[in-house]
């Protein structure tokens, strides 16, 4: 089963520059330098999620490189995944599945 981390970056093959990003409460913390316990607290107050998947803007343009050299560049990882596929993160079992305006849900596997 596929790992990800807060940071990587799922492309779907079936679309070639359909780019989502893996985010997580617990990674943000750690860049920014928040407490996590009080971020956890605060999110599960305000019903927010704490692991999301963001559609990624790709812009096609004359610079000659791929997305997945402009990812490789800033350090992300990019893995390739189709819908309904299982993925863990932070230690819990996910299915990639569609979601409306183009989006993917991480839907929790019980």
């Amino acid at each position: 089963m596929l790992k990800l981390n807060d940071g990587d970056v799922l492309n779907f093959g079936d679309f070639k520059y359909f780019y989502q990003r893996v985010g997580t409460l617990r990674g943000r913390c750690e860049k920014r330098g928040d407490d996590y316990q009080e971020a956890k607290a605060r999110a599960e107050e305000n019903g927010h999620k704490q692991v999301w998947i963001n559609p990624e803007a790709v812009a096609i343009t004359a610079q000659g490189t791929t997305p997945e050299e402009d990812y490789a560049r800033e350090g992300a990882t990019v893995h390739r995944v189709r819908m309904g596929d299982q993925v863990e993160l932070e230690g819990r079992t996910y299915t990639l599945q569609p979601a409306p305006n183009s989006n993917v849900r991480l839907e929790p596997v019980e």
